[in-house]
């Protein structure tokens, strides 16, 4: 009867021990499904932001070959408020150098024919984490500025037309860098200093920025200029 009760007890041990290690298995498979969920998803943001970079990047080139337009007179007005502050309203880039033809406006037909636009929510921060007047997150700013290894970086006429799409989350700025090819220092993005100036038709001179090794002469990567959390896809529209 001992005996058994013995074998009973250890049939329920061993019972036990199985189920235990059936839910381990079980909630290890729904950790790792869930992680790959998540990198799928900002995979796709990443392409997704990498693409609209492009598009833009497409259209600028087209403008000045096909339509002629010089370096100062692109411009990004009609672009629907998609380019704005987290208060105060859109950015003002009325350009008094583009013809009144609209041949070199990004955003519209007779230009580039960009589809003006913000990027998803999923791939940003919320406008609260970041501070009154500074660009939106979901928004993008077309500015001067220099980059390390990219054109002349020779006073004013060393300046590029230079994208910029943010602010990102930081896994979304990784799997852009990792599908551009781009080092993520300790599995950080790349942080330095950016100084540039909104474009409205001039360029300005400017320190050379982003003087880091995993960006040296690339002209598309995520980063962070503070140093924070506040991560932003650049893409250079004019190497000058």
């Amino acid at each position: 009867m001992n005996r058994q009760s013995g074998n009973v007890f250890f049939i329920i041990f061993i019972g036990i021990a199985l189920f235990a290690a059936l839910g381990y298995a079980v909630s290890q498979s729904m950790r790792t499904g869930s992680n790959a969920g998540q990198t799928e998803k900002s995979t796709m943001l990443a392409t997704d932001i990498i693409s609209y970079g492009n598009s833009i990047a497409t259209a600028v080139k087209t403008m000045m070959v096909v339509n002629g337009c010089k370096e100062t007179q692109i411009t990004f007005e009609d672009n629907n408020g998609t380019s704005y502050k987290t208060v105060s309203g859109a950015y003002d880039y009325t350009n008094s150098n583009a013809p009144t033809d609209k041949t070199c406006h990004v955003f519209n037909p007779a230009g580039g024919g960009v589809t003006p636009r913000i990027m998803s929510q999923n791939a940003t921060l919320l406008d609260s984490d970041v501070a009154a007047h500074n660009m939106a997150p979901k928004s993008w700013i077309a500015q001067y500025g220099k980059f390390n290894g990219i054109g002349t970086e020779t006073g004013a006429e060393g300046a590029d037309l230079i994208l910029g799409i943010g602010f990102l989350k930081k896994e979304v700025c990784i799997e852009i860098n990792n599908k551009l090819g781009i080092t993520n220092p300790s599995g950080n993005p790349p942080t330095d200093t950016w100084a540039g100036g909104r474009f409205v038709g001039t360029y300005a001179d400017s320190a050379n920025d982003f003087n880091t090794t995993a960006t040296q002469g690339k002209k598309a990567f995520c980063g962070t200029s503070t140093g924070g959390d506040r991560f932003m896809y650049y893409q250079v529209l004019i190497a000058r």
